[in-house]
């Protein structure tokens, strides 16, 4: 989901009412099925415009069937905005998923972004975020992408 994306805000809460609902369906008929999310501010809108799936949502965390990623107030674009606005959207998300389901994200969640600030790595852990998970540098046609820990200028690493 994107909640940056060309919907109107009704349409981006309808859809994640229907794909957290689904998610939500799916692990109580499959028992291995787990379910990843990030982003608080779609928890956010659950919390307030359909409580019954957030009350849901919050046993399934408890029980490990689904899993909170992220720990950002929404997932952003990581190239174009400056380290203080990251830190602040981790800040806030990681602050309502404290608060709201008593978890403490340590997983950084970045699937759909399309560059990265070079201080990834030390604003993640000064965060208490310890691992990164991104896919689009794969998409590289010039360097080969290796596994490898991600180093920023501070040589903080994740």
């Amino acid at each position: 989901m994107d909640a940056a994306w060309l919907w109107p805000r009704s349409e981006t809460v309808d859809v994640v009412h229907r794909t957290f609902g689904t998610a939500a369906q799916l692990i109580q008929e499959y028992p291995k099925y787990t379910y990843t999310q990030s982003a608080a501010q779609y928890n956010a809108w659950m919390a307030d415009k359909y409580p019954e799936l957030d009350d849901e949502i919050k046993k399934l965390i408890k029980a490990g069937r689904w899993e909170v990623v992220g720990g950002m107030w929404v997932e952003p674009d990581l190239n174009m905005p400056g380290g203080e606005s990251t830190v602040r959207s981790i800040l806030l998300g990681k602050r309502w998923y404290e608060k709201h389901y008593g978890v403490d994200v340590t997983i950084g969640w970045n699937p759909d972004t399309f560059g990265y600030n070079w201080q990834m790595p030390q604003i993640y852990r000064k965060s208490g975020i310890t691992t990164f998970v991104t896919q689009k540098m794969a998409w590289n046609d010039t360097n080969q992408l290796l596994n490898c820990l991600v180093e920023s200028p501070t040589a903080a690493r994740c």
